[in-house]
């Protein structure tokens, strides 16, 4: 590793082409009638343009082998969470493992679902692997799979299995792993103190194993749990920390979330333009590595920079987008909280029923899938349609529901800020008529 932070892998590959221009350059140059000396500079260039294009390659191989030997990797949760996924390799390494049965079957049927995305599906194969031999891998990617179909009752029930699971086979790494998801379930919950628990007890698991990734990962889950709570300077100390892992393993899902959650921050501290940046470096990045729960998460974001900068209808596009991909990975969560935002488009037009509607539809959806800040940001919405509408009573009865259920949960976001001010204007209106 260099100062930089750069991989081999980079740092060879950048060599390489450098080397490659030099070396066109001086065949060009030597070609010419005023500069035949410069020829005798083609063939050195040469040679070294071979040996850094071979170093590369060796080192490219070498790192893709050391990858395919992973018994854990990272993989996009629900929302900005990055949760841990076991590998066909850590399934293969297990003592009781025997080549092609059920169990592994099994398996590998529910891997190939999980990977197109298709997570329902999985959930439905997973179980048929444990069934046939109970595995940690099966465990932490059912859970996985449950967590990313917002499934958080049965999900908790398989991540605490699995965990007491590695806590017998004495599998530290596995019980890191168990540990994040179960923290990402509690923080998909608004749990908190509770998910941040699970969080710090994970960490110093990854950090005797030396698994700067499974450390990064942990690192930007924890900034957004301070993210919630206000808490700017720790923050970005966790994104900025897991940053710099990631550019040193070359870890690209780990790189868009963390510009994605940098977005998020500079979008609170109402830097707009910053803050569109870095959704659209982290949406490139989902892009190129086929992270559709990624890139539906930040559009969902972008939509956000328009809607606050009054475009409503470049708002409207972005939302529906995300929209569509949420429905396609049949992911009520991130469908839900889309649907309140395109709640807030038809609020800024005027259009007062079609809001409530749409918003009456994110609220049951976050209900049925237990997000109680969901539920608050909505319910912070439909108090103001109805402050608008001078229905100042359930007004207040509906913005009182989302500053309990804000202060229940240790949130200190904007969200709560937002529903304070509503139910002071409210009250100084009251009070003035009365």
């Amino acid at each position: 590793m260099n100062k930089n932070g750069l991989p081999p892998k980079t740092i060879f590959r950048n060599l390489a082409l450098a080397s490659t221009v030099v070396f066109a350059f001086f065949f060009v140059l030597g070609a010419m009638p005023d500069y035949k000396l410069m020829g005798q500079f083609r063939l050195p260039t040469l040679v070294a343009m071979a040996l850094l294009w071979a170093t590369w390659y060796v080192v490219k191989s070498f790192d893709l082998h050391r990858q395919s030997r992973r018994r854990i990797i990272s993989t996009q949760g629900p929302g900005g969470e990055l949760a841990q996924k076991a590998t066909l390799y850590s399934f293969r390494q297990k003592e009781d493992y025997e080549e092609g049965d059920e169990a592994e079957l099994c398996f590998i049927r529910a891997e190939q679902r999980y990977v197109a995305n298709r997570y329902q599906q999985a959930v439905d194969h997973y179980p048929k692997s444990i069934r046939a031999r109970a595995t940690l891998p099966a465990y932490l990617n059912l859970g996985n799979a449950l967590l990313n179909i917002s499934d958080f009752a049965v999900a908790e029930e398989v991540l605490n299995l699995g965990l007491q699971l590695a806590h017998k086979q004495q599998d530290r790494e596995f019980e890191a792993a168990f540990q994040t998801n179960i923290g990402v379930l509690y923080a998909c919950q608004a749990r908190l103190e509770t998910a941040l628990q699970s969080y710090k007890e994970a960490l110093p698991i990854f950090r005797r194993l030396g698994d700067e990734r499974g450390c990064a990962d942990l690192l930007v889950n924890i900034g957004h749990i301070h993210a919630h709570r206000g808490n700017w300077i720790e923050v970005q100390h966790e994104y900025e920390t897991a940053l710099k892992i990631y550019q040193r393993l070359d870890g690209s899902l780990g790189r868009a979330n963390v510009m994605g959650s940098l977005g998020n921050m500079y979008a609170n501290q109402d830097l707009l333009e910053e803050a569109l940046k870095h959704y659209l470096i982290a949406l490139k990045i989902h892009e190129r590595i086929d992270n559709p729960i990624g890139r539906a998460n930040v559009l969902t974001n972008i939509g956000n920079m328009h809607f606050r900068g009054g475009r409503l209808e470049e708002a409207r596009r972005s939302y529906e987008a995300a929209l569509e991909l949420h429905r396609e990975l049949a992911d009520p969560l991130g469908e839900a909280t889309v649907q309140g935002n395109i709640g807030n488009v038809y609020f800024k037009e005027g259009q007062l029923e079609k809001a409530l509607a749409t918003y009456d539809r994110a609220l049951q959806m976050h209900k049925d899938i237990g997000n109680p800040l969901g539920q608050a940001n909505v319910l912070t919405n439909i108090g103001s349609v109805l402050s608008r509408e001078d229905k100042k009573q359930e007004a207040l009865e509906v913005l009182e529901q989302a500053r309990i259920i804000y202060q229940d949960v240790g949130a200190r976001n904007k969200g709560l800020q937002a529903v304070e001010k509503l139910i002071e204007r409210l009250q100084r209106r009251s009070t003035k008529r009365n």
